[in-house]
C-alpha cells in the first residue's frame, strides 16, 4: 500500500483537484481494508452430535469429574451448561443417580 502522497503524485506532478484527492484517499482505504480482510479467521466449529445438559453448578462439577475418566465432554459452555457426546448420556444419568442416592440424606419415616 502506498501513502496518500504517492497516490496523489503521478509522474512527478501533484494533482490538486478535490476529486483526485478523494479518489486517492478511497484507493488507500480500499487497499488497507483488503489487507485487513486477509487476517486468518478461526476455523469453523466441527459438527458434533451431542446433548446439551443444563444443571446446577455442583452437578456440573461432578459431571466434569466423571469426564476425567470417561472423556465424553465436547464443550464446557458456561456455569450451568455442558455439551456432551450423545453416547454418554445414559452413563451420566446413572452416575448422577448413584451419587445422589449415596450422598443425599433422607429423613426416616417417623412411625411412633
Amino acid at each position: 500500500t502506498g501513502s496518500i502522497n504517492e497516490k496523489i503524485e503521478k509522474g512527478g506532478k501533484k494533482k490538486r483537484g478535490r476529486t483526485d484527492l478523494l479518489a486517492a484517499l478511497r484507493s488507500v482505504l480500499v487497499s488497507r481494508l483488503r489487507n485487513r480482510a486477509r487476517v486468518a479467521l478461526p476455523p469453523p466449529m466441527s459438527q458434533s452430535q451431542g446433548v446439551l445438559i443444563t444443571c446446577d453448578i455442583p452437578t456440573k462439577q461432578y459431571i466434569l469429574f466423571l469426564n476425567e475418566e470417561h472423556k465424553f465432554l465436547i464443550r464446557d459452555l458456561d456455569d450451568t451448561h455442558l455439551f456432551i457426546d450423545a453416547s454418554a448420556v445414559k452413563l451420566v444419568q446413572e452416575e448422577i443417580k448413584r451419587f445422589t442416592e449415596e450422598n443425599v440424606y433422607t429423613a426416616p419415616d417417623e412411625k411412633a
